[in-house]
């Protein structure tokens, strides 16, 4: 018995169904993977993040955002959409910074980043450290990549 292909999608189709699905996702040439901390098989078990995370992801936030020209400077959290258009890639990154003005690839997308902070898991690390990593090099805007341990202090 052969395997079922794998169902792509356009970039139109992941964005309509991101914008209606209950948890966060990532695209990336055809495919859309959810996007989270617990590990399972279903898109809703990967929808939440553990209270560490949050915690470490809170505390990084607040500091930043008392820490810069809040004129000239975004602190957005991961409810907020990142477009990588050399990669055609979406993803949800864990906290970004943005100088003003925002660059929008759409109302709900932002693609001018100049940090980005990713909160590393057990589950997440090596996907954060690879691919994602490999992603962000290629935004022009981006100045810096921070990731933090969230099972050891180490950034």
């Amino acid at each position: 018995m052969s395997a079922q292909p794998k169902k792509l999608f356009t970039v139109e189709e992941y964005l309509e169904m991101d914008l209606a699905a209950p948890y966060t996702s990532e695209y990336y040439n055809g495919e859309i993977f959810p996007m989270g901390e617990i590990e399972g098989d279903t898109p809703e078990a990967k929808a939440g993040a553990m209270p560490v995370h949050n915690k470490i992801s809170a505390n990084l936030m607040a500091n930043l955002a008392s820490g810069i020209n809040r004129n000239r400077y975004y602190v957005l959290g991961s409810r907020q959409r990142l477009f990588v258009p050399e990669k055609i890639f979406y993803t949800y990154p864990g906290i970004a910074v943005y100088k003003a003005p925002l660059v929008c690839q759409d109302e709900r997308t932002l693609k001018n980043p100049i940090l980005l902070v990713e909160i590393l898991s057990k589950v997440t690390e090596g996907y954060n450290r690879g691919a994602t990593f490999e992603m962000y090099q290629s935004i022009p805007t981006l100045v810096k990549y921070l990731m933090v341990d969230s099972q050891r202090v180490h950034v």
